[in-house]
């Protein structure tokens, strides 16, 4: 805080006062005047000077007194700062080691800065002694107030040198704190080495006999089509790979499709019969194939007399992508994910699991109902009583609600990871040009814009401005702005990097 007396104006003030003393004295000297007029006078001046003198320690009290508040809440708020920090970091990790040499770093920092604040405030006791002195003999006023007169020559350096220190830690402690993050996040990756859960858009199914085709094809493809018609897929010869391309969206009825076609080619021949008796066989399988996924994967998570509806759902799980990404897979990703975050900075290792794990089962069936799959996981956690500490971390991921836990922090940080790493999901041509043109819109929707580019697959975009509407003050308003607009209009994973270009020429002839 600046503070409006310096050690100048009490010196000005000081000469003032010593001046006016002076001159009292050399009238009271002159013969030609009547010494009791030169007394009284001078014995005015005095008077006049010494409330001058009073009224200035008044001003310089106040401003002390409100210096201090100041100093207060900034010393508060770096408590409360350095508080914060120790809480993060005295959070369990399973490297002790790591967990203490941390705090003693922090321990070190507080120190330091106590022991600088002490050291100034030696300082200003040591300098007192001998302002007060001085100030006694000048202006014949009593120590209290030549005390706190004084104090407001030293309160400026100790101020500026504890915003120095106050800094200095700052930059020290979100250093350490990005570092950390990065070193956390760093481990998590290196520890789940899971393979990539990208589903193709299709099944492929070798013909071992020849006629097989012929018999789906007979009588106008008439066999082909009922079978099309009952699993809702799309099936394709392929004479050069004599094979069968089975596609569709819905990976269930993929996966009946698939079972019930291998049944029918060992068969001699083929009729709607048998076609309706593999279907039911295959849906028997594939049935049966959504409850061993689903009991393996509680197992796994360690779900404990799980409910068979329950099992059955997350089972479902196997047969529905995002973006081409499995959910089961990403689920179990994201579950591992969760669990190594949490046990790096000492959260709730349990509830980041299951809740991580969980976070997307409402896609089991939104397909069914018309519902957001975050809702949709929130009403089957509730409904097979999960903790509410778990609902509300798997439920919150997609920020449908506040993230109140650092759990739930953790779920939607192990959901980006899982979901933005190099690979993990697919984008149709279509949507992802959409994507490139809505990104360039976006940045070009601004004054000034010259042209924009979408680069690096939409992970980032160049917009060169005009430099004689764009100063350079400006660029940095304008990256600021267009990355807002595009976190508010766009929905993409991971982050975009705006990048504002500003070129100027100047050319001259030497002649």
């Amino acid at each position: 805080m600046q503070m409006p007396f310096t050690s100048q104006d009490i010196l000005f003030g000081l000469i003032a006062i010593l001046l006016g003393v002076g001159i009292a004295f050399l009238i009271k000297r002159i013969p030609k005047f009547d010494p009791k007029i030169a007394e009284e006078k001078t014995s005015k001046l005095i008077e006049e000077k010494k409330t001058e003198a009073k009224e200035y320690l008044e001003r310089i009290k106040k401003s002390l007194e409100e210096y201090k508040k100041t100093a207060e809440v900034q010393q508060n708020r770096l408590k409360n700062s350095i508080q914060n920090l120790e809480k993060i970091i005295n959070l369990k990790s399973e490297n002790v080691n790591k967990k203490e040499q941390r705090k003693n770093l922090v321990e070190e920092q507080y120190k330091e800065l106590e022991k600088n604040i002490n050291e100034n405030k030696n300082q200003i006791d040591n300098l007192e002694s001998d302002y007060i002195k001085k100030l006694i003999e000048y202006t014949e006023l009593d120590r209290e107030e030549a005390k706190n007169s004084i104090i407001q020559n030293e309160v400026k350096y100790i101020d500026d040198n504890k915003q120095n220190i106050i800094t200095k830690y700052e930059e020290i402690i979100k250093e350490d704190v990005v570092k950390e993050a990065k070193n956390i996040l760093h481990t998590a990756i290196y520890k789940c080495n899971t393979v990539t859960s990208v589903e193709s858009k299709a099944t492929i199914v070798k013909l071992r006999k020849e006629k097989i085709k012929d018999q789906l094809l007979e009588n106008k493809a008439e066999n082909l089509i009922y079978l099309e018609q009952l699993l809702g897929v799309d099936i394709i010869f392929d004479d050069v790979e004599e094979s069968i391309t089975i596609a569709g969206f819905d990976l269930i009825k993929r996966n009946i499709a698939t079972v019930a076609i291998e049944k029918l080619l060992k068969e001699k021949a083929i009729n709607k019969q048998k076609i309706d008796k593999k279907i039911e066989e295959a849906k028997k399988e594939t049935e049966d194939i959504i409850i061993k996924e689903g009991q393996k994967a509680c197992k796994l998570m360690n779900i404990q007399n799980a409910h068979p509806s329950f099992v059955k759902i997350v089972g479902r799980l196997k047969f529905r992508t995002s973006y081409g990404q499995n959910i089961l897979l990403h689920s179990l990703e994201v579950a591992f994910l969760s669990a190594i975050l949490a046990s790096e900075i000492g959260a709730d290792i349990q509830v980041a699991k299951i809740a991580g794990f969980l976070h997307d089962v409402g896609k089991a069936i939104d397909h069914e109902i018309e519902e957001s799959h975050d809702k949709l996981t929130k009403e089957i956690m509730t409904k097979f009583k999960f903790p509410e500490p778990m609902i509300h971390a798997a439920w919150a991921h997609h920020e449908a609600i506040p993230l109140e836990t650092i759990e739930a922090h953790i779920v939607k940080a192990s959901d980006a990871l899982s979901a933005g790493r190099p690979g993990a999901r697919q984008e149709s041509l279509e949507k992802y040009l959409e994507r490139i043109q809505q990104l360039e819109e976006t940045a070009s929707s601004f004054e000034g814009v010259k042209k924009s580019f979408a680069i690096s697959a939409g992970r980032e975009v160049r917009i060169i401005v005009e430099p004689e509407i764009i100063n350079d003050a400006g660029v940095d308003e304008l990256a600021i702005n267009v990355a807002d607009k595009i976190e508010k209009k766009m929905s993409f994973p991971g982050k975009i990097k705006v990048n504002v270009i500003r070129t100027t020429r100047s050319t001259e002839y030497a002649k």
